[in-house]
């Protein structure tokens, strides 16, 4: 599985494509459109228009990860995974503040900020994990003969798909 952020030079646009079930695809549909620098009004990127068949897909991908661990991963596991990708972006905040400023005009230092903050979130989602509330469960530590507590409200799947700077 290959998740890394394409890489942009200043010459070329960066080709990005959907991430679904861990893979990088295209649009089913096969639209495209640019995300255009609005300081200068050049190409930063070329990005996939995702409609609802790609919607779909996703949430079947979603669906099988929940039902094929995740939802049964024990609190600390979660925790992890969490922490880990609040890790990878910030050892990324300077490559992604500048895709971030480019795209949508911000100065550097309010995109970085912007991308510091979204590991913040995960962070904070990370800490959640470790501290449910409600019935007991067993499997918070492995090995451990601890328990712990938990309650649970199952909303679904969201999606939010938003495009801006598309003039």
């Amino acid at each position: 599985m290959t998740t890394a952020t394409p890489e942009r030079t200043e010459t070329a646009p960066a080709t990005y494509e959907l991430l679904i079930n861990g893979e990088w695809v295209a649009a089913k549909s096969g639209e495209r459109y640019e995300r255009l620098n609005p300081a200068n009004g050049e190409a930063v990127a070329t990005c996939p228009w995702g409609g609802e068949a790609d919607i779909e897909l996703a949430i079947q991908a979603a669906r099988r990860a929940f039902d094929g661990g995740w939802s049964r991963s024990s609190a600390k596991t979660r925790h992890d995974v969490l922490m880990n990708v609040a890790t990878k972006i910030r050892a990324q905040i300077g490559p992604l503040g500048r895709l971030l400023s480019l795209e949508v005009g911000r100065p550097i230092g309010m995109a970085a900020a912007e991308i510091a903050m979204a590991a913040d979130v995960y962070e904070y989602f990370a800490g959640l994990a470790l501290d449910e509330k409600g019935e007991s469960i067993t499997n918070f530590a492995p090995g451990s003969p601890s328990a712990a507590s938990v309650s649970s409200a199952r909303f679904g799947l969201r999606f939010a798909i938003f495009r801006r700077n598309l003039l």
